[in-house]
């Protein structure tokens, strides 16, 4: 039968093929002639189509272990003598289930097969737990560019993590053919690889285009501070400006201070994504210093009026230490107008002796009818200092507050500070103010215009020569100047209290003589 086999497989290669079936399959259990030798019969004639057909039939519904040297042998000779699509279509078909893979991925790697060459591989180092083939399926791997890239998501699945970087650092040797597919594992595996090694591996080599779109894809789901700078980082080094503007802006997780270090140091056309960093973490000052030294002053107003004019204040201190131009500080002033806070803008310029600079400011407040307590304080010390009417603000005005002005005025002229405790009821300030510089012609009118027993008992206790001033000003001064009865009758009724009786005598004679 061999003999004949072989003169038809010459004569008539295709009734071969039906010969060998048969003698296979119909004359007995057991085959004539080993389907091995026939397909080396086949294959000696160059026949491998039928070599091929010939196989496939005898593996129909026998795809198991036992069949494992016929497959290895239908693979084998397809990848020696036949088009690598040959090969190719067996492997995609699944015919193949079991197979010598240490036999046959060499053979698929001369063919240009490297992705079935790594199967084969993984295949026989399943088969041989002793077998290291990651040196093999690593070489495979640098023609990653012509495989399926779900095909490689799901080979990088399989491997361990060790495994899985040096893979992947293979890929990178050829990152611009390899980007899609690398950007795509590093994506998938995250948690498994550990971002902080897959950002380390990607710096090594400074790719960011890669970095940049691995990260884009996983910082909407962490809130780890290294992930979000290195973001950050590989925007700026890609050039996607809106992006680092927008990171800048609305992530809470990168470090402000090695993130304000990095984009000054990297000297950015676009400062929007610095003056982000610096007004949400409270780097107004060095952030106004930044700009003044880079000659990028504009950015100020600008940054004031579109993005924080809550923070005008701060900025204008920064100025001030500065030494920056006043008609910049008024000029940013104005663009911001009724959007900078009062109160807080009044304390940095009183810090810094500098409240004169924004008297314009606030006087265009005080037109829009604002009643903020501090505007008007600011006001009502500028018209003390420069002594525009100063008594007069003081006695009409009813929006400052009347113990601020009065201890600024103290030192500088008791008079208005007078005025303004009186005007605020401050009875223990007005006493303190009046008894230390001797005004007792005032404190005498106050207490008799106030009628406040309590307040005159406190004033009457201690018998001093002050309190002796201050009953001469009340018999001279304060009872002949009053034209209330209660007033009087207020003030007889403190003097009895206090146990003053020739005082008092005096008084009533005074009464008497005047009709009242």
């Amino acid at each position: 039968w061999r003999v004949i086999l072989n003169n038809v497989i010459r004569v008539n290669p295709q009734n071969a093929v039906s010969l060998a079936l048969m003698l296979h399959r119909d004359l007995g259990d057991t085959p004539v002639v080993d389907p091995n030798e026939v397909v080396d019969m086949f294959v000696t004639a160059q026949q491998i189509q039928q070599a091929t057909e010939f196989i496939l039939e005898v593996l129909r519904g026998k795809n198991d272990e036992s069949t494992k040297d016929l497959q290895t042998k239908l693979l084998e000779i397809n990848l020696k003598h036949s088009h690598p699509s040959v090969a190719e279509k067996i492997f995609a078909r699944g015919v193949c289930l079991y197979y010598d893979g240490m036999k046959l991925a060499p053979l698929c790697e001369r063919a240009g097969l490297p992705q079935r060459a790594i199967e084969c591989y993984v295949t026989a180092q399943n088969q041989d737990p002793d077998l290291d083939n990651l040196s093999n399926i690593r070489r495979c791997l640098s023609h990653a560019r012509n495989f399926n890239p779900e095909w490689i998501l799901e080979f990088f699945g399989k491997l361990s993590q060790a495994d899985s970087m040096r893979c992947l650092g293979d890929l990178l040797q050829n990152h611009r053919e390899n980007f899609k597919v690398i950007v795509q594992v590093a994506t998938k595996y995250s948690d498994a690889l550990g971002a902080d090694k897959l950002i380390e591996l990607f710096l090594e080599q400074k790719l960011y285009p890669i970095l940049y779109y691995y990260l884009g894809a996983i910082v909407p789901y962490t809130r780890d501070p290294e992930v979000h700078f290195r973001y950050i980082e590989a925007a700026a080094e890609v050039g996607q400006a809106q992006e680092l503007e927008r990171m800048t802006r609305e992530s809470p997780c990168y470090d402000p201070e090695r993130t304000k270090n990095y984009l000054k140091n990297k000297k950015l056309t676009n400062l929007w994504p610095l003056i982000n960093v610096c007004d949400q973490h409270g780097y107004i000052d060095e952030l106004v210093r930044y700009l003044i030294d880079t000659d990028n002053e504009t950015l100020i107003e600008q940054y004031l009026q579109r993005r924080s004019p809550g923070k005008t204040p701060e900025v204008v201190a920064a100025l001030i230490d500065c030494n920056a131009r006043e008609d910049f500080i008024k000029n940013i002033l104005n663009a911001v107008g009724t959007m900078c806070p009062i109160a807080e803008l009044v304390q940095a310029v009183e810090e810094r002796s500098r409240l004169r600079l924004i008297q314009g400011w606030l006087e265009a407040r005080l037109a829009e009818k604002k009643t903020d307590p501090a505007l008007h304080n600011a006001v009502g010390k500028l018209y003390v200092d420069t002594d525009q009417q100063p008594d007069k603000f003081l006695l009409e005005n009813a929006y400052y507050e009347p113990l601020v002005l009065g201890k600024y005025c103290e030192n500088r002229d008791p008079n208005l500070s007078y005025i303004a405790y009186r005007k605020g009821h401050l009875s223990e300030e007005l006493v303190e103010l009046t008894t230390k510089n001797g005004m007792w012609k005032q404190l005498a009118r106050y207490l008799v215009q106030e009628k406040n027993l309590q307040l005159w008992a406190s004033t009457l206790k201690n018998d001093t020569k002050d309190r002796d001033r201050l009953v001469e000003a009340v018999q001279q001064t304060a009872l002949p100047e009053s034209e209330v009865d209660e007033e009087v009758s207020t003030t007889v009724r403190a003097f009895m209290n206090a146990g003053m009786t020739h005082e008092l005598t005096s008084i009533l004679d005074q009464i008497v003589v005047r009709g009242r």
